[in-house]
């Protein structure tokens, strides 16, 4: 677990959301490249809203390495998260310090098959993401249980995602002691549009809560 925990915001559809993700000093903010998904945005969209301090993330699903490209170069991305089947060619393309590999721990029949899944993305990605169930995300359902993480070596940073929100989001970094959080539903009104002081709250936790885990609170 790291000194500083990385906080990512994604789904982020509006000026304001985007504005208050800078004002509270998050690191990564992250829109999503999906068109079945009510949160999707597009390229143009997301180059008019406002810079700031964090790394700008798209959320790719069935894009390969040209349309990935193109969609980062339109939007002025810094980092691209691959959400869907792209591999190591995709990533070495790109620049894998600009990749982050979505993993969904419990697609995986033992605690060797995914240590070995993350071994070999170790040299294509720059972080991992851990998420609930074995595909998508945004849902809301929140990753369970700490066993399917034990012992498994991160060779990356990792994020952890799915539901986390103010009410959740200690008890979660207590429990999985990861490098960061990722936060979407958890934290919205209805997708796109985020809940202005359930964010705040979760990201004044995630402030807190790195002491309060090193005291074994």
């Amino acid at each position: 677990m790291a000194d500083t925990l990385l906080i990512k915001v994604c789904g982020l559809k509006r000026q304001q959301d985007v504005e208050l993700c800078g004002a509270l000093g998050v690191d990564m903010v992250g829109f999503i490249f999906h068109e079945p998904s009510l949160r999707s945005i597009r390229p143009e969209q997301v180059a008019e809203l406002p810079r700031g301090r964090f790394l700008r993330v798209g959320v790719v699903v069935r894009q390969r390495t040209a349309a990935i490209t193109d969609i980062m170069h339109r939007a002025e991305l810094d980092l691209v998260q691959f959400h869907g089947e792209q591999d190591h060619h995709d990533a070495a393309a790109i620049g894998p310090q600009r990749v982050i590999r979505v993993v969904w721990p419990e697609r995986f029949a033992s605690k060797a098959a995914l240590q070995a899944y993350l071994d070999a993305w170790a040299d294509s990605c720059r972080y991992f993401l851990c998420d609930s169930g074995v595909a998508g995300g945004g849902h809301g359902r929140e990753l369970q249980s700490a066993v399917a993480l034990q012992q498994i070596v991160f060779p990356r940073p990792w994020l952890l995602a799915g539901g986390i929100g103010a009410e959740n989001v200690r008890k979660k970094i207590t429990k999985f002691q990861p490098d960061g959080v990722d936060m979407n539903s958890g934290v919205e009104n209805a997708p796109g549009e985020k809940n202005r002081g359930q964010l705040i709250a979760a990201v004044q936790t995630m402030r807190q809560s790195r002491s309060c885990v090193q005291l074994g609170e």
